[in-house]
């Protein structure tokens, strides 16, 4: 039913309603062969009353159902989404460990590498156009080259933190691509509330005997102040909702069309996360854990082939090195015979 149907329902029923409790001031103060005949009005608009309120039941009904699927359906995409972070997470770690850090000791071996070049070939350039006047200029520009292409392209953890914070986070890029809903401050709190309400008494080992595992994770999405996983905790452990055949009918489709309208927003966020986050991945290879342990072993060993051609290219530039000293010795005899 259209919204604009189910508005012209409610107007009716609330205008039947209030000439009903004006029929009924009437009654009590009317004579008994007018009474007669605002009973019939009376007994008419109840019965047009009652058939407007099942409709309006009927559709109740419809939307709870609705709701009660759509809060299966998040459910299930957040065990998703929790089951391929958790996925990716654990391939992040191997990818870390046998991709990004052998990948940056070969970029740093490979800078280091280039500086000596260029280092060697203006030193050497130098010596040959007899821009250095003593053996001592020359010993102290390649002992200063020497120890900073020591110490400026070391690959130590912290100097692979930091270059890692300078790149651009692609989790990230992804992540800001999204177009999730902009949520306000209000409907935050609200989430908050709600979750530490319904969810942390749910999930807390002292208050159930829910898995560690599962409160760390439902945890963790408050610590980081998720609030779309929050909302979407909410919904999980709500549960099914109900409805109370003593409350007004209109009540009821006031509460659910909020509920149906925030849980179909939800659904849809929760499906472009999902979304976004399976766009970077593939689950078929994902799920083969020894598969992907002998891709990113067989490219680490790939890698350490690298690094060491690299370490011997750049050891060999150090000894090349020790033969500008001796070129400066030989042309500065030469020189000093002419």
């Amino acid at each position: 039913m259209t919204d604009e149907k189910m508005l012209n329902i409610r107007r009716k029923i609330l205008h039947i309603r209030q000439q009903l409790a004006e029929l009924e001031l009437d009654r009590s103060d009317s004579d008994p062969d007018i009474g007669s005949e605002i009973w019939q009005k009376f007994l008419k608009l109840t019965l047009e009353l009652d058939r407007c309120e099942q409709t309006v039941i009927r559709i109740n009904n419809e939307m709870l159902s609705d709701i009660n699927q759509l809060q299966e359906q998040i459910t299930g995409k957040i065990t998703d989404y929790n089951h391929w972070q958790q996925r990716m997470r654990e391939v992040e770690k191997l990818f870390l460990v046998n991709i990004l850090r052998p990948g940056y000791v070969l970029k740093q071996a490979k800078r280091q590498r280039k500086y000596l070049e260029k280092a060697y070939a203006d030193i050497r350039a130098g010596i040959v156009e007899r821009r250095y006047h003593t053996l001592q200029e020359v010993e102290t520009d390649i002992r200063k080259i020497l120890v900073h292409g020591e110490h400026a392209f070391e690959a130590d953890d912290r100097s692979f933190t930091d270059e890692q914070v300078q790149e651009q986070n692609l989790w990230q890029l992804a992540e800001d691509l999204d177009p999730i809903m902009i949520i306000e401050a209000q409907e935050e709190d609200q989430i908050l509330q709600d979750f530490k309400r319904i969810v942390l008494p749910a999930v807390h080992p002292d208050t159930s005997e829910t898995p560690k595992d599962t409160f760390l994770t439902v945890f963790n999405a408050y610590k980081e102040q998720d609030y779309l996983l929050m909302e979407a905790y909410v919904a999980q452990y709500r549960g099914k909702l109900s409805i109370d055949e003593r409350q007004d009918p209109l009540e009821v489709e006031q509460s659910l069309t909020q509920f149906q309208q925030k849980y179909h927003r939800l659904a849809g966020r929760l499906d472009r996360r999902l979304g976004t986050l399976m766009k970077e991945i593939m689950p078929e290879e994902l799920e083969d854990s020894e598969k992907i342990k002998e891709y990113l072993h067989k490219q680490r060993e790939e890698l350490r082939k690298l690094i060491q051609i690299e370490t011997e290219k750049i050891f060999d530039l150090r000894e090349k090195f020790d033969g500008l000293i001796q070129l400066f010795i030989q042309i500065h005899r030469e020189d000093a015979h002419e």
